[in-house]
This record gives C-alpha cells, structure tokens and sequence, in this order.
C-alpha cells in the first residue's frame, strides 16, 4: 500500500484574542501556533493469511512501513527512508467474537538509569458482530508523547445490495 504518494499539505493558522491565550493557558491547553505541515509518501509491505481451526479463526499478520521523510526513530533508520515493523494477530469464534493484539513503533529510549532501551507500542482489543453491525473497542497508546493511553470505541455497518432476480 502506499500512503500520501504525492505528498499532502496542510497549513494552519490561528486567530486567537488575548483573552482566549489566557483560558487556554488556564485550562493546561497549549496555544497553537501557525504552522505549514507536509506528509511525505509512505510504503507498507504486509503479509496475512487466516487459519481455521474448528470455529476458532487465527489471523496473524506483519507489516513493514517505510516512511520517506528523513532519519527516524525507527528499528532500521537511515537518511532517506526509515523502516518501522509491527505485527498483529486476530483471533475469533465463527467469525462473531474477535480478540485482537498488535505491536507496532518499535523505538529506542534512555531509561532513568541512562540505558538505551526498546519501547514498543502493545495494544489489544475485542469486537463483536451481528449481522451488519460491528462493535469494536481498542486500548492503545496513540503516539502520545506521555505514554497515555487511549479507549477506542467503534461501530461499522455494512450495507449490502440486495441480490435481484431477473
């Protein structure tokens, strides 16, 4: 998949009086500030494959995603491209029940004792499907720099075209 293959764009500006910078800053919110944001292309590779086993379904799946935007913080990092693995797996029950683990942005960190240490990003979910309707919570770490974490909560419904005979 590539993401973003001819680079995006975004310019943000901010009207704020005197008066709104003082609540912001009074309600612990940061002031925005002007800024012009450019999302560079991105390349994921992935490979996935479902397994069955009675009516319990495995789907384990890898990525790798190489971003084109500079050196990152990433398990194999270079000048211009960087490359950050994640991997995932989705387990059901007939195809109604999904639990669902993932890892992904693998970055190295100096601990409090001054050791270089690897931080993954875990996160694990459950879902639930009747019909058209699914229902799915995520707990993950959105890339906060705080490492707080986030509930996710998420419905999809599925419209079908009803068959017509001719």
């Amino acid at each position: 998949m590539a993401k973003d293959i001819t680079t995006s764009f975004n310019a943000w500006s901010f009207n704020f009086t005197e008066a709104d910078k003082a609540t912001l800053q009074l309600t612990n919110n940061s002031v925005p500030i002007n800024s012009i944001e450019i999302t560079k292309p991105q390349l994921i590779l992935g490979i996935g494959y479902r397994f069955q086993y009675r009516k319990i379904g495995f789907s384990p799946e890898v990525n790798f995603i190489a971003t084109t935007d500079g050196k990152r913080n990433t398990l194999v990092s270079s000048a211009p491209f960087s490359l950050d693995p994640a991997a995932g797996l989705e387990m059901d029950y007939n195809r109604v029940l999904f639990f669902r683990l993932g890892v992904n942005q693998f970055q190295r960190l100096t601990n409090f004792g001054g050791q270089n240490v690897l931080s993954p990003r875990p996160s694990l979910g459950i879902g639930f499907k009747i019909s058209a309707l699914q229902i799915d919570y995520a707990f993950t770490d959105l890339a906060s720099d705080n490492s707080a974490y986030s509930h996710i909560i998420s419905l999809q419904l599925n419209l079908k075209k009803k068959k017509t005979g001719l």
